[in-house]
């Protein structure tokens, strides 16, 4: 039987791969970094590190394709992800169907851009699923926001986005793993519709019964907010980057990828909200004071210069990106 690994695993995305490659009656292994986890949705797990290359022949042993997400935190590719590839190719690996990032072929400071670009030097067949934002971001990177502050707090002005649910994706990526005639393909999907985040929050609000509120922060005021919260510096400036054509208007373009693979429509933002409203929960007593105490221990944030804020937007940052981008 054709053995599909995915990385990330354990992810949004990953879990819902490896689910419905099971469901096509394929084999999925599941890559993940906690050494005790014995499977993932009932596929054999098998720890693996980016970092760790001694591991990888064991990894990629007797796989014919994979699944490839870039960890987030993971923005130095030429260091990481570039000899991974390399070793997939020497172990037999024939294609690889990696998780991008819409745009991004007009955004070329992002890893996402860099990752492609390997994938195409790399000498093995591989698809691009680039997605739109996931509405699961609601639930995962915007959920503390909205449950502790009953708001979303990213840097997107009034743009839109066709926001897609990761099951969607999921279905997608797996499609292009468990088919013949994906290799060199390229599909970009999206939700059925484009909102802004002020929509994005009246969605979630009428599905949860309170008001939620859209911040719409300066990228610098995100950044701050960010790491007032632990999260690492690169990752922000990451995330600043993805965010940065959102608020100048240029990312809220719908196809028709996902139907047009699927044959069916992809689901809508009011059915996510409602099959994920346990998320946004209202917190006790007791875990307002758990995360209260939690933000109390993260550091001051520095303010920065002019020229720091500058160098951060445009790339001269501690990111990776200079080495990654046009």
């Amino acid at each position: 039987m054709k053995t599909i690994l995915v990385t990330g695993a354990t992810g949004n995305v990953g879990r819902e791969v490896v689910r419905e490659i099971l469901r096509l009656g394929y084999g999925a292994r599941a890559a993940v970094l906690e050494r005790d986890l014995v499977d993932v949705e009932g596929a054999p797990a098998v720890h693996f590190n980016f970092r760790s290359p001694a591991e990888w022949p064991a990894v990629l042993a007797g796989v014919d394709s994979l699944f490839l997400m870039r960890p987030p935190e993971m923005a130095d590719v030429d260091a990481t992800l570039v000899p991974f590839l390399q070793a997939a190719r020497a172990a037999g690996v024939r294609h690889i169907s990696f998780l991008s990032l819409i745009g991004v072929d007009k955004n070329k400071r992002i890893p996402h851009y860099a990752v492609e670009q390997a994938l195409r030097a790399s000498g093995i067949d591989f698809t691009f699923v680039r997605p739109g934002f996931f509405m699961q971001n609601a639930n995962s990177a915007y959920r503390d926001d909205i449950r502790f502050r009953d708001q979303i707090i990213v840097p997107a002005g009034r743009g839109k986005l066709a926001f897609i649910d990761v099951r969607d994706i999921g279905a997608v990526a797996a499609k292009t793993l468990c088919e013949q005639g994906h290799a060199g393909a390229v599909y970009s999907i999206t939700g059925a519709r484009a909102l802004n985040f002020f929509e994005l929050a009246e969605v979630i609000g009428t599905t949860v019964g309170r008001p939620i509120r859209y911040t719409n922060p300066s990228s610098e005021a995100f950044r701050t907010h960010q790491l007032s919260t632990g999260a690492a510096a690169d990752y922000v400036e990451v995330m600043q980057g993805i965010y940065f054509p959102v608020r100048l208007g240029v990312a809220g373009g719908v196809t028709d990828d996902f139907s047009r693979l699927m044959g069916r429509p992809p689901i809508t933002i009011e059915q996510y909200a409602a099959d994920y409203a346990a998320h946004w929960s209202v917190p006790s007593p007791e875990e307002r004071a758990a995360y209260a105490a939690r933000l109390a221990a993260v550091p001051p944030v520095a303010r920065r210069s002019l020229r720091q804020r500058l160098a951060g937007r445009f790339g001269g940052g501690n990111t990776g990106m200079g080495r990654i981008g046009a």
